[in-house]
């Protein structure tokens, strides 16, 4: 086992090699990875992913193709709810922003980033090193919900590449219970971009309920209900991305599996003349060392888009994190940046 890091008096904070997590005395504990090499480890995963980064923006990508990524950064800039700094120093800022950075994209829709001043400041340093990374110039929007501490939805996005069109606009009716910041749900945030690519369209980073019980789930269903009611201005195309939180209901009188929600959730978008396009075979979300698929693009039907993998779930090609192929991949940043993975939709020009 990897000792992750002391968690008071004796008790280490350790991850087993099925990747299942847990406290231990020292007592216990022998020949295992100390913190420092632990420690090391992490640092040559970030030098690598911010190498693939600089490499990335060397190279142009494929002419008349956009790229738009979404990325659940767990309770940014912190890696856990509250108000108060975490002990163990929180998002790891530098890594998150090569990960990014090596998507290659353009715009990226993210979740669960808190707004009070301390995450101002770390976003203003993560903004400045994409700047360094992609040779761009970064902006970033959010919704305006009022709590600082709680998880809020936006949108980073280099205006080098895709030039803003207007304000962004909070979307009160994706809220399940009704009212844009009712009960420290989310909101969808709205905006519109022209993208390198020449394509105008808006995108919409969305939150959904997290929970496998049966009210999480029937939030989630009011949420894809309204997904008919979105519209674009003067018919343009509308992107929807974020965390779906498609975990399925365990609690439910008939058991609603993952998968099937993810049918249903492909069916909502659908009816409001979106497609779903999920990576093939991939993941974007870690939990217990097991991988799964929370997040996802709708896209209108008519487009052309393709999803990829990026950050760790690429890395790991989405397999446990335990096995023998996965342990030495880049496993740390889903304890240093997110349990969470981009994921990372291409545009081609019509």
């Amino acid at each position: 086992m990897t000792v992750l890091g002391q968690a008071g008096g004796n008790w280490l904070h350790v991850r087993l090699g099925d990747g299942s997590e847990g406290f231990v005395t020292t007592r216990y504990v022998a020949g295992v990875v100390a913190p420092a090499q632990a420690s090391s480890q992490a640092l040559s995963d970030r030098e690598a992913t911010c190498a693939q980064a600089l490499e990335r923006a060397k190279s142009q990508g494929p002419a008349g193709v956009a790229r738009v990524a979404t990325f659940n950064v767990r309770w940014f800039p912190d890696g856990q709810p509250g108000k108060k700094a975490p002990s163990g120093g929180g998002t790891d800022l530098d890594f998150l922003a090569c990960t990014m950075a090596a998507t290659g994209a353009e715009v990226v829709l993210v979740q669960e980033f808190k707004r009070d001043a301390r995450a101002q400041a770390a976003l203003g340093t993560v903004l400045t090193r994409l700047d360094q990374l992609t040779r761009g110039s970064w902006q970033a929007r959010f919704d305006d919900c009022k709590n600082d501490s709680a998880q809020h939805v936006g949108v980073l996005f280099d205006q080098k590449r895709a030039a803003p069109l207007g304000q962004a606009r909070t979307l009160a009716e994706l809220n399940p219970l009704g009212g844009a910041c009712t009960g420290s749900l989310r909101p969808g945030l709205f905006q519109r971009f022209r993208l390198s690519s020449g394509i105008t369209t808006a995108v919409i980073s969305v939150h959904l309920k997290s929970g496998s019980d049966a009210r999480s789930y029937g939030l989630r269903g009011k949420t894809l209900l309204a997904l008919k009611d979105l519209k674009g201005e003067s018919g343009e195309p509308v992107i929807v991305g974020g965390d779906l939180n498609t975990m399925g209901c365990d609690e439910c009188a008939a058991p609603v599996s993952p998968a099937e929600e993810r049918r249903l959730a492909a069916a909502a978008g659908m009816q409001a003349g979106l497609a779903l396009v999920d990576p093939k075979g991939g993941c974007s979300h870690y939990y217990r060392g097991q991988p799964g698929l929370l997040d996802g693009f709708w896209v209108p039907q008519q487009q052309k888009a393709a999803v990829e993998l990026g950050g760790v779930c690429a890395d790991l090609a989405c397999r446990p994190t335990g096995s023998a192929r996965a342990s030495s991949a880049r496993a740390s940043a889903l304890d240093r940046v997110s349990d969470h993975c981009p994921l990372v939709l291409s545009l081609p020009a019509p």
